[in-house]
């Protein structure tokens, strides 16, 4: 029992070292998405430590992290997704520029708190405030730490051996 709890707890500690992120060596963009041919959506500088995204359960390709962002963030929606109450539609997206084909910021829900802060033409510009998950690129820059191991602790004395009495 006493190996398995000393086990337990090597392996904790390992994964709570292997989350925390270090500081990063150089500005790095953070997409919507893990494709760094996607347009970023945030940058994070260089020298802070990026927060790992609490709950982000998917799988990842490698050296791609899923950070949290929080607002508020400027952004836009079409004038048709927004409701006579002058809320954004649950599901509708939120754009990074007023143009159909502007990169994805992330998709309205209904407890969003967002503030109108513009109108252009068929666009409505907004202020989102609340996290949104992204997703970072490290890889080349910031390797993550290995786990720590243990050796299991043994629970009896190691045998010995009676000396030779010929």
């Amino acid at each position: 029992m006493k190996i398995r709890s000393a086990a337990l707890f090597v392996f904790a500690l390992g994964v709570l070292t292997t989350a925390q992120a270090a500081p990063l060596a150089a500005t790095t963009a953070v997409h919507a998405k893990p494709d760094t041919s996607l347009p970023a959506i945030s940058y994070l500088k260089a020298g802070t430590e990026p927060v790992p995204a609490i709950g982000f359960t998917g799988q990842l390709p490698a050296g791609w992290i899923a950070v949290e962002l929080r607002g508020p963030f400027e952004a836009f929606v079409e004038n048709k997704d927004l409701a006579k109450s002058l809320d954004v539609k649950p599901g509708a997206p939120i754009r990074l520029a007023p143009k159909a084909d502007a990169a994805v910021l992330a998709l309205a829900e209904e407890t969003d708190k967002t503030t109108i802060t513009g109108i252009r033409g068929k666009w409505t510009q907004i202020s989102l405030d609340r996290k949104i998950i992204g997703f970072a690129f490290v890889g080349s820059t910031q390797a993550a730490p290995a786990p720590m191991l243990a050796a299991p602790v043994p629970t009896s004395p190691a045998p010995t051996l009676a000396p030779n009495t010929r």
